[in-house]
Parts: structure tokens; sequence; C-alpha cells
């Protein structure tokens, strides 16, 4: 079955009656987002996404990998630049409120995706859509682009044992050479191997060069081996880059040229 296919199943439904337990759990297998317009202020997605978000009068919706992204849990005013790179990396729906064709509810987005309709006493209500997670997936794996000095740190790092690379919440970004969990120290969330206090500080690698700004809080830990092997941003060439870092590179600058930032041996 395909989402077109799935959004003819949903079609001319009422309300409150959108979408069953055994469909959502058939969406779920088969990676399809179902979104739709409850009362005047929410959109249910169920699915491959089980979830709702605020949106009265309408809004727009932002989506990644992992879902939902509603920004900093911690502080709803934020706007850094961590959260606005955050949301450039995400896929957006806007949903519209009393704006189109007699519909309480309809929603524009660039995600393919196929269109259902729910009624309302036998009246137009809502325009809802169904899409693939996948294109979730997709749209996080073209947002991921990388420059020629990240590329340079992370074989550097790679070769030292560095295996992970994480933000943490307050914007630093490290790397680890074991898998670190989620804890918190000094009021901000942080990524930690075992728990606080820090036992071998040989794990842990400081980031010198690179911005790794396609790296968020939300988005968690990334492999450094999935990222090395990327094709590096045709807008950062190398001379450009050895210019203007200058003596910031000299770090790393005998590694990069012995491998000519050709991709090394990864160990599985």
């Amino acid at each position: 079955m395909n989402i077109k296919e799935f959004a003819n199943m949903l079609n001319s439904r009422e309300i409150d009656h959108e979408i069953t337990h055994e469909e959502m759990r058939q969406a779920r297998a088969l990676g399809f987002v179902v979104v739709y317009g409850a009362s005047d202020d929410l959109a249910e997605f169920c699915g491959a996404i089980y979830d709702e978000v605020g949106c009265n009068d309408g809004g727009n919706i932002y989506l990644n990998k992992d879902g939902l992204f509603q920004g900093c849990e911690h502080d709803r005013d934020c706007e850094c630049k961590y959260l606005k790179t955050a949301r450039d990396n995400c896929k957006i729906i806007e949903a519209v409120w009393g704006g189109e064709d007699g519909y309480s509810w309809t929603y524009k987005t660039d995600i393919p995706h196929a269109t259902f309709e729910i009624m309302e006493d036998g009246e137009k209500y809502c325009r809802g859509i169904v899409f693939e997670i996948k294109e979730l997936e997709e749209a996080r794996e073209r947002a991921i682009t990388l420059g020629i000095l990240e590329t340079i740190e992370l074989k550097y790092l790679h070769a030292l044992g560095f295996k992970y690379i994480g933000r943490h919440e307050k914007g630093t970004v490290e790397a680890f050479k074991e898998m670190p969990v989620r804890s918190r120290n000094n009021g901000y969330d942080t990524w930690v191997i075992g728990s606080y206090p820090i036992r071998d500080f040989s794990l842990y690698g400081e980031i010198k060069l690179g911005e790794y700004c396609f790296i968020t809080w939300d988005g968690g830990i990334v492999e450094i081996k999935t990222l090395i092997n990327r094709p590096l941003d045709a807008q950062n060439l190398p001379g450009k880059a050895l210019h203007q870092t200058g003596e910031n590179l000299c770090y790393a600058s005998v590694f990069a040229l012995s491998v000519e930032l050709a991709p090394p041996a990864i160990a599985s």
C-alpha cells in the first residue's frame, strides 16, 4: 500500500473518527505519518510519529528524523544560532487555519504527500495529509555538509580513537571515545561517558576547527565514521581553508596532508 491508497482509505470520515487504532498500527508498520487537525488549536500526528503540537490560528510545524522538533525544552523563547540551525535542518509543515476552500484546517509542505478529507456533520472540516517517514531521514542526510576543516578534524580525531561527536545543550561540541549518555551538570544537560564526576578525561576530545552546525543537542550523538566519507562542501576549498585558519590548523595539518584527505580505513 502506498500513501495515496492509505489516504483514500481515510477519506470522508467524520471528525473524532479519523483513524482507528488498527490503522494507526498499520501506518506505523508501513512507515507512514498521518496528520490532521483537532479542535481549533492542535495538529495530531499518528503512525510512524505519534504526537501532537499546538498551532493556535495556524503556524509552522518543524520535523526532523526524530519526529516533531519544538525547540529548546528549557527556554521556549530561545532564538540562539543552534536552534536556528536545527530548524534550518528540519522539514516544515505549515498548518493553515480557516484559509482555504471552506476547510477549518489545511496543511502546506514540500514533503511529498497525499491528502484526505475529514468531515463535520457532512461539511468539510480538515484536509489532512499522509507522508512517508523516510522523507524526514532523507532531509537530514541532505542537510549534513562537511567543510574541509571539519573533514580534517574528524579524520584526525578518528585516527586517535574517537568514535562519536555531539553538542552539549549549552552549545559546545565534543568528541568521545565511548558512547556518551545525557546527564545534568551545573544546570545544563550535557553528554558524559558514565556519570559525573568525569573520571577519565582521555575519553573526551576537544573540538578546535569545525563548527558542525548540523549537530544539535536534540539531534543526539553522531558516529564519526558515518561522517568522514561524506562529500566535502564545494564552497570550502582547501586553499581557502588553509589561508583562513593559519596557526589554528597546525595540530592536524601534518596528519591531513599525509592522507591528502583520502578516507582512511575504518575499523569496525
